[in-house]
C-alpha cells in the first residue's frame, strides 16, 4: 500500500509541476503576444505551487529525505536509535493529526470565498494543506510501524524507507 502511495504521489506531483510550467509559459507568451496578458495564470500557477509542496513533502516524508538532526542517533547505541526514531516519526504523525480538526474547520469555510482572478473557492487551495498533513501523518506512522516491527532499520535507504521491503541487488 505504501508503494502505491508514494507511486501516486510521485505521479501527481510530476504532473503538477509539468502544469506549473505550462501556467507559467502561457502567462509569459500571453504577455508578450496580446496586449493583455491572461489575469488567471499567475493566480492558478501559485495555487499549483502550494499543491505541489504540499504533496512533494508527503512524499519527501516516505522516503525519510527531510533534514534532520541525527546528532542523537550517533550518541545512542543501535537499539535505543531505533526506538527514537519511532518516538519522532509518531510526534511527526500526533502533530499533523491535531491539526486536522482545526485544518478542516478553516478549509470548509474558505469555500464560500472565491479567488480574485480565476473565481475558483478558496478551499480548494486551502485543502492542499489538509491533504498535506493527512499523507504526512500516514507515511509518518507507516515508517514507525515498519520501524518498530523491524522491517526497515531506523536508517534505512530511501527505497527500503518507502516499501518496507530491502530490494535484493542484482546478481
Amino acid at each position: 500500500m505504501n508503494r502505491m502511495l508514494v507511486n501516486a504521489e510521485r505521479t501527481i506531483s510530476a504532473l503538477l509541476l509539468l502544469m506549473l510550467f505550462l501556467l507559467i509559459v502561457a502567462q509569459v507568451l500571453s504577455r508578450y503576444l496580446f496586449a493583455h496578458p491572461f489575469t488567471w495564470t499567475e493566480e492558478v500557477a501559485r495555487y499549483t505551487m502550494i499543491w505541489l509542496i504540499f504533496i512533494a513533502a508527503a512524499q519527501v516524508t516516505s522516503t525519510d529525505g527531510h533534514i534532520a538532526i541525527t546528532l542523537i542517533d550517533k550518541a545512542l547505541p543501535g537499539c535505543m536509535v531505533k526506538w527514537v526514531v519511532v518516538v519522532s516519526r509518531l510526534i511527526v504523525a500526533g502533530g499533523c493529526v491535531a491539526l486536522l480538526p482545526y485544518g478542516w474547520r478553516f478549509v470548509s469555510r474558505m469555500f464560500a470565498i472565491s479567488s480574485p482572478a480565476a473565481s475558483i473557492p478558496m478551499g480548494w487551495v486551502y485543502l492542499a494543506s489538509f491533504a498535506g498533513m493527512v499523507l504526512i501523518a500516514l507515511h509518518s506512522l507507516i515508517s514507525a510501524l515498519l520501524v518498530a516491527l523491524d522491517r526497515i532499520p531506523a536508517t534505512a535507504p530511501p527505497e527500503q524507507q518507502e516499501t518496507g521491503i530491502l530490494e535484493e541487488p542484482a546478481a
